[in-house]
């Protein structure tokens, strides 16, 4: 088995556990947290995250000017969404912050190709049966 497979097989084995011992009332909000590797914050309630990360996309707030404030009056049809849910939304007002979160979810962006170079996949067709 691939690296990439492995781990994220082994992460969603965890996220499953960790979800069945809270809903079984085996684990605490606080235990399933750390199996997560998360902030007792961050996991879940009712299965819902109790706040969400985000860059300052258009997709998730409205800024009437470019570079502007946030115009937090006017939400967009995912922040309405997270409202709706109970859900913080906590905005990342800098580049690096933005960074900091794509480096804690270890986003594929990187690794992607190199996946895809391992695998010798070499075409769109072989990439999305990857």
């Amino acid at each position: 088995m691939k690296r990439a497979k492995w781990l994220q097989e082994t992460r969603m084995r965890r996220f499953e556990e960790a979800l069945e011992g809270w809903t079984e009332k085996r684990l605490s909000q606080d235990e399933a947290a750390r199996l997560l590797g998360v902030c007792p914050r961050t996991a879940e309630r009712r299965d819902l995250f109790l706040s969400f990360y985000s860059d300052r996309g258009s997709h998730y707030r409205h800024t009437p000017e470019a570079g502007g404030k946030v115009d937090k009056s006017n939400p967009t049809q995912f922040g309405r969404a997270l409202g709706e849910l109970g859900i913080e939304m906590i905005p990342s007002n800098s580049p690096q912050a933005r960074g900091r979160s794509e480096r804690h979810f270890e986003t594929i962006q990187g690794r992607l190709p190199n996946e895809l170079a391992l695998e010798g996949v070499r075409d769109m067709d072989a990439a999305n049966d990857y």
